[in-house]
């Protein structure tokens, strides 16, 4: 398993949580996840992103898409959980949010077809994609 983030906080809290439940087999990766990750292309099987779209420009969520689909084996998936597009709970402003349907119109040309989206809890959901054959 690889882990990847921005912040050493939060590498060094999941290295801190995995040792105490003495899971061994996790690998943390500190980058910028707009830039190029230094693992082969199609050496993946899944991919998690959760609630960091939202955050980033259209064109830095261009650039994790590219590097996603790099990265993951043919019919390999990736998960994606987002805010729910409502006004209240935690989470940012609406109008940053990203809809189950504009995530849709905005993976699949990157190569991926949907699979399944619901919801986890009040304010999120969660979307998986398939990479193409």
């Amino acid at each position: 398993v690889y882990a990847s983030d921005l912040w050493d906080e939060g590498l060094k809290k999941l290295v801190k949580e995995a040792e105490s439940q003495q899971i061994k087999n996790i690998k943390t990766i500190r980058a910028d996840i707009t830039d190029e990750l230094p693992l082969s292309d199609m050496s993946i099987d899944s991919c998690l992103l959760a609630t960091i779209l939202h955050d980033l420009t259209k064109s830095d969520q261009q650039l994790v898409v590219k590097e996603v689909a790099r990265l993951l084996k043919p019919g390999a998936r990736m998960h994606i959980i987002e805010f729910k597009l409502i006004e209240t709970g935690p989470g940012p402003a609406v109008e940053v949010r990203i809809g189950e349907e504009e995530l849709t119109d905005f993976i699949v040309p990157y190569g991926f077809k949907r699979l399944s989206s619901a919801p986890i809890g009040e304010y999120n959901y969660l979307t998986t994609f398939q990479k193409n054959s």
